[in-house]
């Protein structure tokens, strides 16, 4: 084992990083010395940066996975060797879909209901609810009744 990995195992052990963040901070920087051939003090920012789209687009690890790779080589860089490097590397970030939001129309049963359901009487108080939400409602009352009726058959055998 060379000074420098014993050197990263101690200062990583002193911060009381897990043992998942030390294997993967002791890979990234294994990967980047093996993709570079030279020792980690010799490699420049544009080394790196190419060792990080070697992975990105032949090695085709996920931009997150690049990123903790990033994070380790910034960890060994800035503590082990005490110089800090200024790597641009940001993750793409995919547009997240925003959920449906229901208008007061639509949640009051106007036009736009997302769940119409017919009722056979036009008078029907419940005719906003849905066919589930109908059965649940239902099931309740019947349960709610069913323990009535077992606390009154209690109190009748006492």
């Amino acid at each position: 084992m060379t000074e420098m990995r014993k050197k990263m195992i101690r200062v990583m052990d002193l911060r009381n990083l897990s043992a998942h963040t030390q294997r993967s901070y002791l890979a990234a920087v294994t990967g980047l010395t093996k993709y570079c051939r030279q020792s980690p003090e010799k490699i420049t920012k544009v080394m790196i940066e190419d060792y990080l789209l070697y992975l990105k687009n032949k090695k085709r690890i996920a931009p997150a996975s690049c990123s903790s790779v990033l994070t380790g080589l910034r960890f060994f860089y800035a503590h082990v060797l005490g110089k800090q490097i200024s790597v641009d590397f940001s993750l793409t970030k995919k547009p997240r879909k925003l959920p449906t939001v229901l208008t007061k129309e639509s949640a009051s049963g106007g036009e736009n209901d997302l769940c119409p359901v017919k009722s056979k009487t036009p008078t029907d108080p419940d005719d906003h609810l849905c066919g589930g939400l109908k059965s649940r409602r239902d099931d309740a009352i019947k349960a709610r009744a069913y323990r009535q009726q077992t606390d009154v058959d209690q109190s009748r055998r006492r």
